[in-house]
């Protein structure tokens, strides 16, 4: 280093807020400062890193499910079994609520007062567990344009395009 540089050394309290880049192990391997994961042995938990969750029961008026999409930034929110917006212990999928259907619904010309999120309850897509193998995820997206994805913590969506985009993770 030349005499008349200077070094800056940044020194914080915690690497909560304004370092957080530095703790991030998704950061840290997608600008390559640690290694990647072999796709010959990755997982789904590998690829997935859900930013947002949410969920609905079917009793919920269907603007709670419209809010939380547009909150957390998701197009697809699952319902889960349980009452007045608590799971039940089981984490069962009932379905999901879509927003391209609720669009369509609301098209249609449909009145959206006093409706429950079980009026507009779809099919819910596969569910994939977080330690399945990661190419389990190719079959069910060649159907579906979002999956759920069950962890430790719950079901969360994950899209198509979130899948492709976390490819970048493994080493091939």
């Amino acid at each position: 280093m030349p005499e008349d540089a200077r070094a800056v050394v940044l020194i914080p309290d915690s690497g909560n807020r304004y370092l957080s880049k530095v703790y991030s192990q998704d950061w840290l391997k997608n600008h390559q400062f640690v290694g990647s994961t072999s796709a010959s042995t990755a997982l789904i938990s590998d690829l997935f890193q859900p930013k947002t969750r949410g969920f609905v029961t079917s009793d919920q008026p269907a603007s709670v499910a419209l809010n939380l999409m547009d909150q957390r930034g998701i197009t697809v929110i699952p319902i889960l079994a349980g009452e007045d917006g608590v799971a039940a212990p089981s984490n069962t999928v009932q379905g999901v609520v879509d927003l391209m259907g609720l669009a369509n619904y609301l098209s249609e010309g449909a009145n959206f007062d006093g409706f429950q999120c079980a009026n507009l309850r779809l099919d819910a897509p596969p569910i994939l567990d977080s330690s399945d193998p990661w190419f389990a995820l190719r079959g069910p997206f060649q159907d579906h344009a979002t999956l759920l994805i069950r962890d430790a913590d719950g079901v969360a969506p994950f899209r198509r395009e979130d899948w492709v985009l976390s490819l970048g993770r493994l080493s091939f």
